[in-house]
């Protein structure tokens, strides 16, 4: 091996990080990294205006379905209270995770407003 041929081998090795700290080099090749690619299809200008008018009537036809709202029960109202009573106001967090009250679903967001309208229209 001559002493070019040496240094070219020299440049061609890194270490390799690890999470424990070793000293082990491995051969790197310069050919082994892929080189990103771009395909593009030229379609003739008239055939454009076609293609963005095809998509946005497309979009214009999805229509987004919202989850019907599911009615409380007195059994969630009594679970409510109980874990207000056992957390404190403002813990829905909390509450969602205490195994024994089960809200069927429903998020820390759903607690809230359901407390307030209890609150509202219902003081006990």
């Amino acid at each position: 091996m001559t002493q070019d041929e040496n240094i070219q081998t020299t440049k061609n090795r890194k270490t390799k990080r690890r999470l424990l700290a070793t000293n082990f080099i491995e051969d790197w090749e310069i050919d082994s990294c892929r080189k990103p690619f771009l395909s593009v299809k030229r379609i003739p200008e008239n055939d454009v205006s076609q293609v963005t008018c095809q998509k946005s009537m497309e979009t214009s036809t999805i229509l987004k379905k919202r989850k019907s709202p599911r009615k409380w029960t007195d059994k969630l109202d009594r679970h409510l209270k109980r874990g207000v009573k056992r957390h404190g106001v403002g813990r829905w967090a909390q509450m969602l995770l205490d195994l024994d009250l089960n809200f069927q679903g429903r998020t820390g967001v759903m607690l809230k407003d359901r407390w307030r309208t209890l609150v509202k229209y219902h003081p006990d």
